[in-house]
């Protein structure tokens, strides 16, 4: 597992793409009651959402591009948006608890088009400046 891990890392690196992405691995949605502050009886449906991550993101103090994950946490009120609530700082997938890396590994296809398509966007708006500025 190790060893697909560091191929695939390797890989990414090599194509040199410059840009981050992250791709859910698990998530784990528990619906609650969310009160509002200055009124007890006053409640609404909601939504919370823990997940797992799986990134390419510059790590350390080198800024390294490295396979990472991290948690994080989501609130939905009276199904509105979906916000962010809890970040949680990226930790290497080479680093990270056995269970987590496994998990990961499925979905290294989605991660690649996730990057992909992160770099053709990118692309897209450099071309779109150099021809502004011609």
């Amino acid at each position: 597992m190790t060893a697909l891990i560091r191929q695939f890392e390797e890989r990414l690196n090599g194509y040199r793409l410059g840009v981050e992405a992250w791709v859910t691995v698990t998530d784990d949605r528990k619906p609650f009651r969310w009160y509002a502050h200055n009124d007890a009886e006053m409640s609404y449906p909601a939504e919370s959402s823990e997940e797992l991550q799986l990134g390419f993101t510059r790590h350390g103090i080198k800024q390294e591009w490295r396979l990472s994950i991290r948690r994080m946490k989501f609130q939905s009120i009276q199904d509105g948006p979906w916000a962010e609530i809890e970040a949680g700082m990226p930790v290497p997938l080479l680093e990270a608890p056995r269970v987590d890396r496994i998990n990961a590994l499925e979905k290294f296809p989605e991660l690649l088009a996730s990057l992909t398509s992160a770099a053709k966007e990118l692309l897209g708006k450099v071309k779109a400046a150099k021809a502004v500025g011609k």
